[in-house]
């Protein structure tokens, strides 16, 4: 299964010294092309002196401002443009672990497979526990399901591979994209800041006619939120990714199915947690047609400095 094609690798940093060694360090060793690009968005602790010590990256770029994981990886996919000839990229967090094998495994398929545009191992813990890693995008059907604590059915749809599973999305933290179809999406939405640009780039290949599959028999580890405690907002976080969610929505959805939905889960949240909270302030703005910008900027206002001084000007991302 081994393939000499060059892959890409793009690692996208921010106070990452504590993981970016593990994750690099046995790519290096393998003999298998792999081509590494980090970009550094700002760190404060050692995450660049511990790329340029171990020799973990063919590229270091260093940005001396944080102005987002869009931005860093369109930084990245313009050098690779003039300067390699991978034909995929995979865009790997700072603490996502990942073999060489797993790697060759899901560049097979793309190579096998001219449909795909992208594939995804499944996400395990530390403990090895799968992490959900596949899902749908929201529809009223979806939403209706999730208010009586029902599964969304077809997740994961059949596929002409065995352990391959056709589905809507994946969590972006080992994604394998074929670099033909990354040049049709344009790269990476920049309008996030953090969170939902993994959504908005599948769907992106989903409306440019490429496939996105899961192979169910591969893993790579992923721990998950290393860096928030240092920049903090990690109380802040579920509300910056919800609302970017909604903003995705917008983007590609009419007004009425983005009210609909936010209604449909305002209901959920209130049947399961009460009327008062701000995940619930959130969704019944964005039920009477708020724009998710507006409640952003809304809610950011009210939070502490050391959280707006990290988004400030950033998030939510201006019209």
């Amino acid at each position: 299964m081994r393939s000499e094609t060059l892959i890409a690798v793009v690692v996208v940093t921010h106070n990452s010294e504590s993981t970016i060694s593990r994750c690099l360090k046995e790519l290096r060793k393998e003999s298998s092309p792999y081509h590494i690009t980090v970009v550094d968005n700002a760190s404060i602790d050692q995450t660049c002196d511990v790329v340029v010590t171990e020799g973990l990256a063919d590229r270091l770029i260093k940005n001396q401002d944080n102005r987002g994981y869009g931005v860093a990886v369109n930084q990245a996919l313009r050098e690779l443009s003039c300067n390699n000839e991978a034909s995929a990229v995979v865009l790997l967090d700072p603490d996502c672990f990942v073999t060489p094998a797993t790697l060759e495994k899901l560049n097979w398929y793309l190579e096998f497979d001219p449909n795909i545009g992208a594939v995804s191992p499944v996400l395990v813990n530390t403990s090895g526990e799968r992490q959900v890693t596949a899902h749908q995008f929201r529809t009223y059907r979806t939403e209706l399901r999730r208010i009586f604590h029902e599964q969304p059915s077809g997740v994961l749809r059949t596929s002409t591979h065995k352990s391959v599973r056709l589905t809507d999305w994946v969590v972006g933290s080992c994604l394998m994209i074929r670099r033909t179809a990354l040049s049709d999406v344009e790269g990476a939405a920049e309008q996030y800041f953090v969170y939902v640009e993994d959504i908005d780039i599948c769907y992106r290949l989903a409306l440019k006619g490429w496939q996105v599959v899961i192979d169910t028999e591969t893993v790579a580890m992923h721990i998950g939120g290393h860096s928030l405690s240092s920049t903090g907002f990690a109380r802040f976080a579920p509300i910056v990714k919800l609302i970017n969610e909604l903003l995705f929505y917008e983007t590609f959805y009419s007004r009425l199915k983005c009210s609909t939905i936010a209604l449909l889960r305002l209901l959920r949240v209130i049947r399961a947690k009460g009327l008062f909270s701000q995940r619930a302030a959130v969704l019944a703005l964005a039920s009477i047609g708020v724009p998710s910008r507006a409640i952003g900027t809304a809610i950011l206002a009210r939070q502490p400095e050391s959280v707006r001084k990290v988004l400030k000007e950033k998030w939510p991302a201006p019209l």
